[in-house]
């Protein structure tokens, strides 16, 4: 037990500390979800047992002096057995079957003219071993289970012929079988995770040292036994890996049984090597250029009047809560991208009053998400220059702009999907080929689509919703406007129709939620399997916590933003799990079109000490069927004895350093460090220091 002296020194030596306190990265990895597939009735291990194959296929004849056919003399069952004249045998090999996992082995005989003893042979791994039965002239049913050899690995089974006094002898077979449960099978899924882009990555994947060819994410199915996995060093973007989901530090995993394991590329988490605004930089483009490629920049809630140029492949994040906001006079660029940003990234933020508001600029394999751009007098994103190729533009919304999306004639083969487009202009403009519009609802616009000399682009699954125009078409006649049947095309509210046939030619009397004819965009543009009905789709964005580490019996909060993609007011509730157990759940109601941030807080009071995967999932709203996004995966928080600020499962002098470091700080200082404020009163002050004094020594 502490003495109250030592408490005492500790208190003053808390308050007294004048230390700088060096900031921590924050490892993240995502929980496996393992789910064996075990294989639950028995399987045949015996090719054509029977005969009724009417020959003996499955079965080898051996070399003996006898001979072996296929017979119809007054077979056991069906029409046919199989007769062995002499010394021969026929015989069936096995990759190997544990004699643990065979339920029985039996088969049926008789001799002819006379009876005799047989000796059924079965091949181990060890050896032969031979089981004597006696056999007569009328067919005999033989179990011969009892008889297996305990923990071994039956290879082959042979059925004997014989000869009497030097003459052949005549013996039959029929429904030879063996039955045994199989060794379970288990699926696995080799995933990857970059922290900063708070997205996937693909990067190689090797199976048993070699490579498969495959890329993340990929799924293999129906392995057994023990298997490696490796994935590189590095993801595509030079993002050092971390660790596995199941906490291995190695690139190589060893797995025996199912479950999804994401290799986490742990690039440059928050508080560590990252930049932050206004914490480390007073202005978001000071922190653009002293940052080195690949690093990231965290930006505070707030208001700011830059316009940003990057010419350097960085992340660029807006906190989540209430997102920076780049206001503009109503002129200039807000954010531009030039040829050297290649492979960036601009999340959670909002754009607002710019004549144009993120300008990619000769940069190729940019990802532009979950942002908003309103009031874009110009373009709310636009793509030029020969390079400004396989670019991502997915779950932003755009509201009350010129042209939302601009994808000139210089720029191809880019995605657009899952945005929300109202109230502009023109939603869609299109001056390029190769690109994936998919996903899209476009409602309330001029002009839902401008497509001019344009070819080669597929357009699928979107939402055009009372737009003046839905579609405008010019000198662009070979794109695609569905994804087949029965994937379907887009929803048009022009086009309502009746739904009740179905099939490729729609000639086929059943609703299958495609309108029964198709519908002309323009001459030469047909989208030939129209939506009967608006899409429904939930999606989380992003999701955050105030801490990393929280005392146990204390309270975490957890931020999640959530879109409604859909054409349909939505009801439905989040969960928030730690682990796979259920944290904190709360309903919500989503208008259509938008999106809301919620504040979930998690009572830590009943939970173990430990650290926890954090995730965030919306129940699928009816009718919803893309669900990928329903589930978001952050990292993990650990559950700590209150003082323990490092997680690491003592609460001791490191702990009271940090605290000093931190004293009296609060959000938006530079020395502010959530953890330290055991509280969670937003200011580490004297009330923290008594927290902590109190738990001194203390391990979990």
């Amino acid at each position: 037990m502490q003495s109250r002296g030592l408490l005492a020194n500790l208190f003053v030596l808390v308050l007294d500390m004048i230390l700088v306190s060096s900031t921590f990265g924050v490892v993240q990895h995502v929980q496996a979800h393992a789910c064996a597939i075990k294989s639950s009735s028995t399987t045949e291990a015996i090719v054509n047992g029977g005969f009724e194959s009417g020959d003996l296929t499955g079965w080898t004849v051996g070399f003996g002096n006898g001979s072996a056919a296929v017979a119809t003399t007054n077979p056991y069952s069906g029409g046919y057995c199989a007769c062995i004249t002499g010394l021969n045998v026929l015989y069936q090999g096995f990759q190997g079957i544990p004699t643990s996992s065979i339920q029985s082995i039996t088969y049926c005989a008789r001799t002819e003219p006379e009876s005799s003893t047989l000796f059924l042979e079965l091949l181990y791994s060890d050896g032969w071993d031979y089981i004597e039965e006696p056999v007569t002239s009328s067919w005999t049913f033989f179990d011969v289970t009892s008889n297996l050899k305990i923990d071994k690995v039956v290879l082959r089974i042979q059925l004997p012929g014989w000869v009497r006094d030097g003459t052949p002898m005549n013996t039959y077979y029929d429904n030879v079988s063996i039955l045994y449960f199989p060794p379970p099978t288990y699926n696995v899924t080799i995933d990857a995770h970059c922290n900063t882009e708070g997205t996937v990555v693909n990067v190689g994947i090797a199976k048993d040292g070699s490579s498969t060819g495959l890329s993340t994410p990929h799924t293999f199915y129906g392995l057994d036994g023990s298997h490696t996995f490796t994935v590189p060093s590095a993801d595509v973007l030079g993002h050092p890996f971390s660790q596995w989901n199941t906490g291995q530090t190695s690139t190589t995993i060893s797995i025996s049984d199912a479950g999804t394991y994401t290799a986490y590329y742990n690039a440059l988490a928050p508080f560590g090597n990252a930049t932050r605004v206004p914490e480390d930089y007073k202005s978001v483009q000071a922190a653009i250029d002293a940052a080195a490629p690949g690093s990231t920049i965290i930006i505070a809630p707030g208001i700011y009047n830059e316009s940003l140029v990057i010419n350097k492949t960085l992340t660029i994040v807006g906190k989540l809560g209430s997102e920076p906001i780049f206001v503009g006079g109503g002129s200039g660029i807000a954010i531009t991208l030039l040829s050297g940003a290649s492979g960036s990234i601009v999340t959670g933020i909002t754009i607002t009053s710019w004549d144009q508001g993120i300008l990619i600029n000769n940069a190729s394999g940019c990802k532009i998400y979950n942002n908003i751009m309103s009031l874009i007098s110009n373009n709310g994103i636009v793509l030029q220059g020969a390079n400004a190729v396989n670019n991502q533009i997915y779950s932003n919304i755009f509201q009350q702009d010129a042209v939302a999306v601009d994808l000139t004639s210089s720029a191809y083969n880019s995605t657009v999907s899952q945005n929300i487009i109202s109230l502009s202009t023109t939603g869609l403009k299109i001056e390029t080929s190769g690109n994936i519009i998919c996903a899209n609802i476009f409602s309330d616009n001029q002009v839902g689509i401008n497509i001019t000399n344009s070819d080669n682009n597929k357009i699928f699954h979107n939402t055009f919703a009372d737009n003046t125009v839905q579609v405008s078409v010019s000198m662009s006649t070979a794109n695609v406007w569905d994804d087949g049947y029965p994937s379907g095309g887009n929803c048009w509210s022009d086009h309502a129709g009746p739904d009740l046939y179905s099939g490729p030619s729609q000639d086929q009397l059943g609703s299958d939620g495609i309108v029964d004819t198709s519908y002309t965009i323009a001459t030469g543009s047909v989208d030939r399997y129209p939506l009967a009905h608006g899409q429904r789709d939930i999606g989380i964005t992003s999701v955050s916590t105030s801490k990393t580490v929280v005392g146990k019996g204390y309270t975490l909060r957890i931020e999640s933003k959530i879109l409604n993609y859909g054409t349909y007011d939505e009801s439905f509730p989040v969960v928030a799990y730690a682990n796979t157990s259920s944290a904190v759940t709360q309903n919500i109601t989503l208008t259509k079109e938008t999106y809301t941030i919620i504040a979930l807080t998690w009572n830590t009071s009943s939970f173990a000490y430990g650290n926890y995967t954090m995730s965030v999932y919306s129940q699928p709203v009816q009718g919803e069927t893309n669900t990928e996004d329903n589930m978001y995966v952050y990292g993990w928080v650990a559950i700590a004895i209150p003082g323990d600020i490092k997680g690491d499962g003592v609460v001791d002098i490191y702990d009271a350093i940090l605290l000093s470091g931190t004293y009296n700080a609060k959000p938006g200082n530079s020395n502010w460090n959530p953890n330290a404020d055991i509280n969670s009163d937003s200011i580490v002050d004297i009330y923290d220091a008594i927290i902590l004094a109190g738990n001194y020594g203390k391990t979990a």
